[in-house]
């Protein structure tokens, strides 16, 4: 299945090594960016391509050690931003390929969210934090870790240790 997003799709590479990452994103003839700030024993390359006419528009690179199923790739389209997560931070990239700029998580991602007024949701295993479009940490609350959650009325319900906490979204 193709996911398309403002007529965009992107498919997923995964290399063990990186000679072969290394050759294969070599012979690839479109704009590139290599997040540099990511490590791992795998190396990731996302190829965005036109919907339509399957041409390859651009790569985005990374390396990781998470396997690719608990990798996250957001799309902020108000915003026109790609929120990747690479295992170890989330990468703010426009629309112009450029790093706006890169959030470092410090324990597992549980998830992102875009909230009712347009800032991201960053739920990690002990915290949760809102952010800007700008990058700016708009609240940001540590808790030992998260028993469950569930969010309604731009309000986030926490269960930490048998207690019941909110983390309001607005």
């Amino acid at each position: 299945m193709k996911f398309i997003v403002n007529n965009n799709y992107i498919k997923s590479y995964c290399f063990e090594s990186y000679r072969d990452f290394s050759q294969f994103i070599e012979g690839q003839d479109i704009k590139k960016l290599k997040l540099e700030e990511s490590h791992g024993n795998k190396y990731y390359c996302y190829l965005g391509h036109d919907s339509l006419s399957q041409k390859k528009l651009f790569a985005i690179c990374f390396e990781s050690d998470k396997k690719e199923s608990d990798l996250n790739l957001l799309v902020w389209n108000s915003k026109k931003l790609l929120v990747l997560d690479s295992g170890m931070n989330l990468f703010f990239v426009d629309d112009n390929l450029n790093v706006k700029f890169v959030l470092e998580m410090l324990t597992p991602l549980i998830g992102l969210h875009i909230t009712k007024g347009d800032n991201l949701l960053v739920l990690e295993e002990d915290s949760a934090r809102l952010i800007s479009a700008e990058g700016d940490i708009l609240k940001s609350e540590s808790f030992d870790f998260i028993d469950d959650f569930s969010i309604e009325n731009n309000l986030l319900y926490l269960q930490v240790n048998g207690e019941k906490k909110t983390f309001d979204l607005e």
